[in-house]
């Protein structure tokens, strides 16, 4: 009859992920910028008066952009899960 034959799988598999690690701190004009939305939110601002605010008195995102909405709650949202 037949033969018996065993097969084997083998691979090798790289991960990559920011998660596995501690995220860079954040430099000076970050964490000025965080505490400064962070202000402006708990006095009342929405997200869209925040970024048209900043824009307005000359701030600019970490990379030299304009702000928008999207970034100012993104900038609370990730200084939140930092923290957790």
């Amino acid at each position: 009859m037949g033969s018996e034959v065993e097969y084997y799988l083998c691979f090798t598999a790289t991960l990559t992920s920011a998660r596995l690690t501690n995220p860079a701190p954040y430099s000076n004009y970050q964490s000025e910028l965080h505490d400064l939305i962070q202000r402006l939110h708990d006095e009342g601002m929405g997200y869209r008066k925040i970024a048209q605010w900043l824009n307005e008195n000359g701030y600019q995102t970490p990379r030299g952009k304009r702000f928008f909405n999207t970034h100012v709650f993104s900038i609370l949202k990730k200084k939140r899960i930092r923290d957790e």
